[in-house]
């Protein structure tokens, strides 16, 4: 799975390439990066017996 469509980005691949083109590239790849550094922590918490539910943290 594209990281894009994981982090619901973009919807589809044009849909991607078009935000690329409108955000430039160091934006989309920033965003990205960001998205990716929450879910390894949310993984980190999940490790230490936290729950992520819909709307928290518990």
């Amino acid at each position: 799975m594209h990281q894009e469509a994981k982090y619901g980005i973009a919807g589809s691949r044009s849909h991607a390439f078009n935000i690329v083109i409108e955000k430039g590239l160091t934006e989309v790849t920033r965003e990205v990066e960001y998205w990716d550094s929450i879910y390894r922590r949310i993984e980190e918490l999940e490790k230490q017996g936290y729950k992520l539910g819909h709307g928290g943290l518990n």
